[in-house]
């Protein structure tokens, strides 16, 4: 069963930026790249998934989901031409 936890948005974005600080700091100063890399897609998977809760208008939603997918409607609507 998948758990469902409330946290501040002050805290939530606490955590965001000390992830990507620490990324910066496994880059810059220990030239651990790989491991900045999967420091910034955590802090980046749950800003997508904190966007995603934020009460939007339907543009809203459909902009948030676009940049997150990488795709949009009007992708949808031209098909896979690939």
């Amino acid at each position: 069963m998948k758990k469902t936890f409330e946290i501040s948005q002050p805290a939530v974005n606490l955590a965001i930026k000390f992830l990507r600080e620490h990324a910066a700091l496994l880059a810059n100063s220990h030239n651990l790249t790989a491991s900045a890399d999967v420091v910034n897609d955590v802090a980046q998977q749950i800003a997508d998934e904190v966007a995603l809760q934020i009460p939007m208008t339907p543009e809203e939603q459909t902009a948030a989901l676009t940049k997150i997918m990488g795709c949009g409607p009007e992708d949808e609507a031209v098909g896979n031409k690939g």
